[in-house]
């Protein structure tokens, strides 16, 4: 999990509630949950990650080039922000990780999905499609792509 630990304070308890739910969610033990929040809330005590906090836990996480991973790692803070408040708090956080880590092939997809439906209608637009397309351009290091290349590659798709 990492050594950020900053605050000095200790440890709040999870309530029993917020544990069971996420044990039934990720198949992590309830001991493995409170491991996890203890981690958590002494690295974030607020309790939520700001975008900037998820961006930089993300991509000491991954390991990722800065300069490629940040538009991806934006997505993925969007699409983990379940409740829409511009933050990560726990229970967000925790699915994250587990699905980054031990997500299975259709959790991943699932949530990559959601990651580029950006308008949440449940279709990939040609819009859309060219942002995964960029995505994936910028994750390869691919920078000098020609655009109509691009164009052509969208036409298959629709």
């Amino acid at each position: 999990m990492g050594g950020c630990c900053r605050s000095k304070l200790p440890p709040q308890m999870l309530p029993s509630n917020e544990i069971e739910r996420l044990c039934s969610q990720t198949e992590l033990s309830p001991e493995d949950i409170e491991k996890w929040y203890e981690y958590f809330i002494h690295c974030y005590p607020k309790g939520k990650l700001n975008k900037k906090q998820f961006i930089s836990y993300y991509q000491k996480f991954r390991e990722e080039n800065k300069s490629t991973s940040k538009k991806i790692i934006q997505n993925l803070f969007r699409t983990f922000d379940l409740n829409n408040d511009k933050k990560i708090d726990f229970y967000e956080f925790v699915l994250a990780n587990v699905v980054s880590i031990n997500g299975s092939l259709y959790e991943k997809l699932k949530y990559a999905f959601n990651m580029y439906d950006l308008d949440k209608n449940k279709y990939l637009d040609r819009k859309e499609i060219e942002h995964v397309l960029r995505g994936m351009f910028d994750l390869l290091e691919i920078p000098n792509y020609d655009k109509d290349d691009l164009d052509k590659a969208i036409n298959i798709i629709f």
